[in-house]
């Protein structure tokens, strides 16, 4: 893949409004090419072809960001696959794609691979509850970010009924 090409599609990705970190994997080699402005090229070579490999969460995105790449840049191709964070980094270390979209930060031992984490956005979460559940409109945002980290561990903690009725786990990245 060409430098410009990776370029203008970390361009393009920026225009996403998401609150968790929404990441493109890098070697980091192609990392130093990126800089901190995300200018999109004025052309890139005829033939040029991204692949991107990623989360299913960043499907869709990556979807509509091929359509603007290549309506911008007709002579390119850009290939989605959406295999998961993990395959999608080791497919970059092992040059079977140019970008790893996932939904996270990288750990510390990817980094140590080579991988570098090229911020591009946010993801929001939405709640949503039925209008008959007790919590409909008792349970506040901060209740809600303890049983998303797994601070609450019986929904007595929150005005529920305790016994052992709990959350179901907390969330993992």
């Amino acid at each position: 893949m060409k430098q410009s090409s990776m370029l203008g599609l970390a361009l393009l990705v920026t225009s996403i409004v998401t609150v968790e970190p929404l990441t493109v994997a890098v070697k980091s080699a192609a990392a130093s090419t990126i800089g901190a402005a995300f200018t999109l090229p004025a052309s890139v070579p005829k033939g040029t072809t991204v692949r991107i490999d990623g989360s299913s969460s960043m499907g869709t995105v990556n979807q509509g960001l091929r359509q603007r790449f290549e309506k911008q840049f007709p002579e390119t191709q850009v290939t989605v696959e959406t295999n998961g964070t993990a395959t999608a980094l080791q497919a970059v270390l092992e040059d079977r794609a140019d970008l790893a979209a996932i939904g996270r930060p990288l750990t510390a031992a990817e980094k140590a691979k080579g991988l570098v984490a090229v911020p591009v956005g946010r993801d929001k979460i939405a709640i949503v509850v039925g209008s008959n559940n007790p919590f409909a409109k008792e349970l506040d945002i901060n209740q809600f970010a303890k049983i998303f980290r797994g601070e609450i561990k019986n929904w007595s903690q929150v005005g529920g009924s305790g016994g052992g009725n709990s959350p179901d786990r907390p969330a993992r990245f």
